[in-house]
């Protein structure tokens, strides 16, 4: 599936739509460069499951939880380097629950492939920075 967005709301809006489609265990891998909309998109899927929480990117904090209707673990693994491999595991070990959704901005920094997922690439349209394509996959390996 293919979304465009002009704006930081329709990124939103799009991502309440996308988490129509989730349950828990389920894995999103968001892959884009800096500014791309990853962010944004999460905030909506965290919307749709009902919390109202300030939804940031974790750049420094690797991971923030939010509760709603269901657990969300917002990851970002810009930041890490191979040196980190605690934290690393940490991430795998997140994405071993059945009982959470797990969002990752980054993805692709990760060493091992990742189990089933989501994958939502964000790319901006060079011609016109507003614009922005989100392509959606389902994963499996």
């Amino acid at each position: 599936m293919t979304i465009f967005s002009k704006s930081e709301n329709e990124t939103i809006q799009s991502g309440k739509r996308f988490a129509k489609d989730l349950q828990s265990g389920h894995i999103i891998a968001l892959i884009g460069e800096l500014g791309s909309g990853k962010t944004a998109f999460t905030r909506g899927i965290c919307r749709a499951f009902g919390c109202e929480d300030q939804i940031s990117s974790p750049t420094f904090t690797i991971i923030n939880a939010y509760e709603g209707s269901v657990v969300l673990f917002h990851v970002d693994t810009y930041r890490l380097e191979k040196k980190d491999s605690e934290k690393i595991r940490g991430i795998y070990d997140l994405m071993n629950k059945k009982n959470c959704i797990v969002i990752i901005e980054w993805a692709e920094r990760l060493c091992n492939p990742l189990p089933p997922h989501w994958q939502v690439q964000f790319s901006i349209d060079s011609q016109n920075m507003n614009r922005r394509k989100i392509q959606i996959d389902w994963l499996e390996k």
